[in-house]
C-alpha cells in the first residue's frame, strides 16, 4: 500500500507541476531550440550525401569517357575525330553531363571546348588516364 500511496503522491505532484505556466514555457522553449538544431543537422547530412553522389557520378562519367577514348585510340581513331565531339555535345544537350578532355599538355581539346562547359575532366596522356584531382596552374609551367 505504501507504493500505491507514493505513486498517487507522485502523480499529484506531476499534475501540479505540469499545470504551472513556467513548466509549459520551458517545454515550449526547449522544443523551439531543438527543432532548428535537428533541421540543421539533417540538412548537413543530406548535403554530404548529395555531394558524395555527385562526385561518384562525375567519376563514373570520366571513367566512361576514358574507356571510350582508349578503345578508339586502340582502333586507330584520332582524338580529334568529329564523332567524339558530337557525342559529348549531344550528351551536354540531353543531360547534365559536362566533360572536358585534356591533351598531354593539359590544354582543352579544341573541338570539345567549343561544344560544352566543364564539370568533370577526363585527361588524355599517351593513351588515356584519369583526371587529376586539381587543375594545373598555367603559370607553374
Amino acid at each position: 500500500m505504501k507504493t500505491t500511496a507514493r505513486w498517487r503522491a507522485f502523480r499529484l505532484a506531476a499534475r501540479r507541476a505540469a499545470g504551472r505556466i513556467w513548466v509549459r514555457l520551458l517545454l515550449v522553449n526547449v522544443v523551439v531550440v531543438l527543432v532548428p538544431l535537428f533541421g540543421l543537422e539533417f540538412a548537413h547530412i543530406y548535403e554530404r550525401q548529395l555531394l558524395s553522389a555527385l562526385e561518384r557520378d562525375m567519376n563514373n562519367q570520366a571513367a566512361l569517357m576514358r574507356a571510350w577514348l582508349e578503345q578508339d585510340l586502340g582502333q586507330g581513331i584520332a582524338l580529334g575525330d568529329a564523332r567524339h565531339a558530337a557525342v559529348l555535345r549531344d550528351a551536354a544537350k540531353l543531360t547534365r553531363t559536362r566533360i572536358r578532355v585534356l591533351d598531354d599538355d593539359g590544354r582543352v581539346w579544341p573541338s570539345v571546348a567549343q561544344s560544352c562547359s566543364v564539370t568533370s575532366l577526363c585527361s588524355v596522356e599517351r593513351g588515356v588516364r584519369a583526371a587529376p584531382a586539381q587543375r594545373r596552374d598555367p603559370q607553374d609551367g
